[in-house]
C-alpha cells in the first residue's frame, strides 16, 4: 500500500520531494508504447541529485498493464513511486486538479514538488497552483538533459518549499 510505500522512503516524510510524472511525451516519445532508455535514465539523474520520489500523473495508470509496466522500469532503476493521481476525467483537462488533489489528500510532510508534463499544465483548469513547478517536455524529444536539469532546480528550489 501507499504507506509502506512511504516508509521505504528510508526518510522522514516530513522531507518529502516529489515528481508528478507523465510518461508519453515524458519517458516515452514514440507511438509503440516503448518506455525509453535515455529518458529513464534522465529521470534517474534528478532522483538521485533530489533524493525525490514519483507520483503517476500519467494516463498510464488508468491501465492495468500499463500502470504495471511502468511501475517494474521504475523499480529497475530503484526509483521509488508512492502512488497514482486520482482519476477525475478522462475526457477533460484536469490533470492539475488531480495533482493538487492528491497533495490535499496524500501530501502530508511533502516538501516541494515538480510536475513533468507534454502537456501545458499550467494552463489547463487549476494550472496556476502549479505555475513556477511544471517542466513542459516535447514529445518528439521527452525528457532532455536540459529538462531534468530545470526539474532539479525546482525540487531545490528554496523558495518553494
Amino acid at each position: 500500500g501507499r504507506l509502506s510505500a512511504l516508509s521505504r522512503l528510508g526518510k522522514t516524510r516530513s522531507s518529502m520531494l516529489l515528481i508528478f510524472l507523465d510518461v508519453d511525451g515524458v519517458i516515452c516519445c514514440n507511438f509503440r508504447g516503448e518506455l525509453e532508455r535515455e529518458k529513464l535514465q534522465n529521470l534517474k539523474k534528478i532522483v538521485e541529485q533530489t533524493g525525490a520520489s514519483v507520483v503517476l500523473s500519467s494516463d498510464w495508470r488508468r491501465s492495468p498493464h500499463l500502470k504495471r509496466r511502468i511501475n517494474d522500469a521504475l523499480r529497475e532503476l530503484g526509483i521509488n513511486c508512492v502512488g497514482c493521481t486520482p482519476q477525475l476525467s478522462m475526457y477533460q483537462r484536469v490533470r492539475p486538479r488531480e495533482i493538487t488533489d492528491w497533495l490535499r489528500n496524500d501530501g502530508v510532510g511533502v516538501e516541494n514538488f515538480v510536475a513533468i508534463d507534454d502537456r501545458n499544465l499550467v494552463e489547463e483548469e487549476g494550472g496556476t497552483a502549479l505555475k513556477g513547478r511544471a517542466v513542459l517536455t516535447q514529445f518528439g524529444s521527452g525528457l532532455t538533459q536540459a529538462r531534468a536539469d530545470d526539474a532539479i532546480r525546482i525540487l531545490r528550489d528554496p523558495s518553494l518549499q
